[in-house]
């Protein structure tokens, strides 16, 4: 019972740092003869260092394009572009291709991703919101909280172990004289 109550409590701690493979799907797209899905981490994106992570499949067999070509291109609202190459080197799955961006501003972010393979190329455009805000003051909140709920277990754990005294007590009803 204690065990499953704290696995309860810690469930969204731990899910808040588990990024799955590739963090959050922002789409799947078919773009000529490539399907293009596309992960970005962390959940919300906010400005500071940003994994981009893409899957390129062949769209009429489903098939995972390891030696695909891809090259990504951010661009502000304000006119900004950043760029890089995606690799496997740096992808959290080895189905995926990676690239790391610092975004320096909130707002509005175009992405342009341009895929090659071999004499095929094609290209997707997706536009990426970035939100304000810092992933600092997000951190901030849960170790704020984290007092909070080791007072919360205290308070379960003594409940828990009244309970159990009065279960165990058995009245004297009919003592021998």
């Amino acid at each position: 019972m204690k065990k499953h109550i704290l696995l309860l409590l810690m469930l969204p701690a731990i899910s808040a740092a588990a990024h799955a493979d590739g963090g959050r799907l922002r789409f799947s797209k078919p773009a000529g003869p490539f399907l293009v899905t596309l992960f970005t981490t962390p959940e919300p994106l906010t400005p500071g260092p940003t994994d981009f992570s893409v899957m390129i499949q062949d769209v009429k067999s489903g098939d995972i394009l390891s030696d695909a070509a891809v090259v990504m291109k951010l661009t502000s609202d304000q006119g900004a572009t950043i760029d890089a190459s995606a690799s496997h080197g740096i992808a959290t799955n080895r189905l995926l291709q990676a690239a790391e961006f610092n975004i320096p501003s909130s707002g509005k972010w175009h992405l342009h991703l341009d895929v090659r393979q071999g004499t095929q190329t094609s290209s997707v455009d997706a536009d990426i919101p970035v939100q304000t805000g810092s992933r600092k003051a997000a951190l901030a909140w849960i170790f704020a909280l984290l007092p909070l709920l080791a007072v919360l277990l205290f308070i379960l754990h003594q409940r828990q172990k009244a309970f159990l005294a009065r279960r165990s007590y058995k009245p004297l009803r009919d003592l021998p004289e």
